[in-house]
């Protein structure tokens, strides 16, 4: 409209000028007007050259007078259409409002389009996001979980005793070697052992399955790495650099990552906790267990013929104590002290609820007369190998005394079973008499009266014969606690604290004297281990047959257990008698290494101390440690087989090739990493755990190894590593010492 109306202004004033012009160029308008027509055609048919050529030449009257002519009949062509043309200055509304219209529209279309874009892109993230989430955790629920619930499932276990009874070669001692190894598996499963579908209980609610199963990924799978290791901001391309100082913390944030998922399963698990507690599925508390077990036992009668069980709680929840012990042992494994203490609160709490529990019904083998303990069974063999976890804790944080205590009464309780079915058994073997005695040639018998039964007491000196069932689970706890507790007399007491058996404070004296008792502790366990082994041979080759009977991989298994924790207790005398033997007042000779006895159809040439330990100092603790260096290399022999040379010089190439690109601090994380794995050692066929598979016979008729000795024989070719290495290190560390 504005350009409009400056055109219409500019029109009039135009046509103002044209008037004007008009009237001062009347005459010669009229004179050239009344000029022929035919003058008029013959100027504009000129052409260009030729009037191009007249304009240089001096223009005349007439041509003069034709220009003006041409001037001013122009000038009324323009004067007749700007009168013809009528403006207006008003604007128009239909014009505006089409124009302004048109962009609003426009503009609401393009902001429109930009809003469905990013709703539909947030809500194509959101679903992504949430089915990404939802199907992980129902892999977990579906696949990995129930996977690892396989080493510790009734079901099973049923069918694997089941398909073992089938067979004519097995053994009683196998059975019960397999039975403590899944009562092993239990005590680390996720699920309890009668949940059919391996997953997460139903009863926990979805915020409390979701939680459970989120601190299964953070404890199995780690929290990943640090996003500072990926883009490092002091390298120009978003690339870490090779040898700074912030490469080398991102490296150890990425190492610590385990630490971090540890922490976040921690959080998951107390968040699964306290939904279950929400829905009513909590442990007793110890509080009112005393209360109840104090009342109870104060209004009791004191007839001997009331049942022990009316002063017991009801059994546990399993699915409370699977929550429990995973929390327990997410924090052990944290290994700070804020987490140790809580763990100790935990495994105090589970062991307060077992120990006055009533025992469940125990899951028999469908045709035989073997119990499968649930896994919130208060067996022997449990109690013992938490009341260790407690006191070994303890031992760390410092708390000697309530260490010792835990310790303690982990050994007492393994000896009040053994010497309960000892009891047992006597009486049984009482009332057989008993019964014996009612036959018709013993008549004269009953004319008499018959004296009181004297109490049975268990000699401590008992033998035990060949029949009598085993329990190795509860052996291995019990070894177990004696290391422990010898660990315990072993090591020097802080400044200030009592030494143990004295009232004095602790003093270089005071510390002699607790090694004597490790000594004492170690010797006794050394001996328990000795027998262990006996019976094991006893057990394989019964009296009376001539074809040895097939031995199992748990049976194996227990055997190897057995001989590498007897290697343990010989580095164990091994440290305490360099202790000893250090000081000028005790060089004698504590314990010398006794002989050990080969297994049933081995004939093992071990190799003969070198002369070299016989001129040293500490020949003792030397004699030991090759002692201990046999029974280690046994261990590895059945377990694995050592690398061949091509693939260690491989190895070591890329483990070069690794540390050229690391600085300093991360070599020595990834050193510490394999020093801790069995890295020069692959595992034998018969020894690895088929993901997914059952025990029993493969597809060539091989039999698998059973998914709850998968993990024990796992961590004993770990451990039977790292005492080779540290068995080595402290040979030379004492033939430089004492020669």
């Amino acid at each position: 409209m504005l350009t409009r109306a400056a055109s219409s202004l500019s029109g009039r004033a135009a046509m103002a000028s044209a008037r004007a012009a008009l009237s001062a160029s009347a005459p010669a308008t009229a004179a050239v007007a009344a000029a022929p027509a035919s003058t008029m055609a013959l100027t504009r048919r000129i052409p260009a050259a030729s009037s191009s050529a007249l304009q240089r030449r001096p223009l005349s009257s007439s041509s003069i007078a034709a220009q003006q002519v041409q001037r001013s009949s122009r000038l009324q062509l323009i004067v007749q259409r700007v009168g013809q043309r009528g403006y207006s200055t008003i604007p128009n509304q239909d014009q505006v409002a089409s124009t302004f219209g048109a962009s609003f529209l426009q503009f609401l279309l393009i902001l429109s389009k930009g809003a469905r874009i990013a709703i539909y892109t947030a809500l194509g993230i959101a679903l992504t996001g949430a089915a990404v989430f939802e199907g992980v955790h129902q892999y977990t629920e579906r696949v990995s979980m129930p996977r690892s619930a396989q080493a510790s499932s009734t079901a099973r276990v049923q069918a694997q005793i089941r398909q073992l009874l089938e067979g004519k070669d097995v053994s009683a001692e196998e059975i019960a070697c397999l039975l403590s190894f899944v009562e092993e598996a239990q005590d680390d499963a996720w699920t309890p052992s009668s949940l059919a579908s391996g997953g997460t209980d139903p009863r926990l609610g979805f915020r409390a399955r979701h939680a459970l199963r989120a601190a299964y990924m953070a404890t199995e799978w780690g929290s990943g790495a640090d996003p500072s290791f990926f883009i490092n901001t002091s390298s120009f391309f978003g690339r870490p650099t090779r040898a700074g100082p912030d490469t080398t913390a991102s490296l150890q944030r990425a190492a610590a990552s385990l630490d971090q998922g540890l922490q976040y399963a921690e959080k998951y698990l107390r968040v699964a906790l306290f939904e279950a507690e929400r829905k009513g599925i909590r442990l007793p508390e110890p509080a009112a267990q005393r209360a109840q077990l104090l009342a109870q036992a104060s209004s009791a009668q004191p007839d001997a013929s009331a049942p022990a069980a009316s002063v017991l709680v009801p059994e546990i929840d399993p699915t409370v104590l699977a929550l429990e012990m995973r929390l327990a042992s997410v924090r052990e494994r944290q290994g700070v002290p804020r987490a140790l203490a809580a763990a100790i609160v935990s495994y105090e709490r589970i062991f307060d609820a077992l120990a006055s529990c009533a025992s469940p019904l125990d899951t028999s083998a469908p045709g035989a007369h073997i119990h499968i303990p649930a896994s919130n069974t208060p067996t022997a063999a449990r109690l013992v190998r938490i009341a260790t976890k407690i006191g070994t804790l303890n031992h760390n944080l410092g708390r000697r005394e309530e260490a010792e205590a835990w310790l303690l009464r982990a050994v007492e309780l393994a000896s009040e079973d053994r010497l309960a079915k000892l009891e047992a058994e006597q009486q049984a073997s009482v009332a057989a008499e008993a019964q014996s005695e009612s036959s018709s040639w013993a008549f004269w018998k009953r004319k008499s009266k018959a004296p009181a039964p004297a109490e049975v007491k268990p000699s401590p000196t008992a033998t035990v014969s060949e029949d009598t069932p085993s329990n190795p689970g509860l052996t291995r706890a019990l070894i177990s606690a004696l290391i422990g507790l010898s660990a315990w007399y072993a090591a020097a007491p802080s400044p200030g604290t009592s030494a143990p058996g004295s009232d004095d404070k602790a003093t270089g004296t005071s510390w002699l004297a607790s090694l004597e008792e490790a000594v004492r502790v170690q010797s006794s366990a050394l001996h328990l281990v000795r027998l262990e082994q006996a019976r094991s041979v006893l057990a394989q080759a019964p009296s009376g047959q001539q074809q040895l009977p097939h031995v199992g991989q748990a049976e194996r298994l227990h055997a190897t257990w057995v001989e590498l924790n007897d290697g343990t207790l010989c580095i164990h005398l091994a440290e305490t008698l360099f202790g000893l033997q250090a000081q000028p007042q005790h060089r004698r000779k504590h314990v010398l290494p006794s002989s050990r006895g080969s297994k049933k159809g081995e004939d093992k040439k071990h190799t003969l101390l070198p002369d070299s330990f016989k001129k040293n100092r500490y020949v003792l603790s030397l004699t030991w440690l090759h002692q201990a260096s046999e029974q280690t290399r046994d261990v590895l022999e059945e377990l694995a087989t050592p690398l061949s040379d091509a693939e260690l010089q491989a190895q070591a190439r890329a483990r070069a090739k690794r540390n050229a690109r690391l600085g300093e601090e991360a070599r020595a994380g990834y050193a510490a990493v394999e020093r801790a794995l069995p890295t020069k050692y692959r595992m034998r066929p018969e020894w690895r755990a088929a993901d997914g598979a059952a025990a029993g016979s493969g597809a060539d008729g091989a039999a698998t190894l059973d998914p709850a000795l998968g993990v024990p024989a796992f961590r004993l070719l770990r451990d039977a590593s790292r005492m080779q290495a540290e068995i080595e290190r402290m040979v030379k560390a004492l033939e430089q010492k004492g020669a």
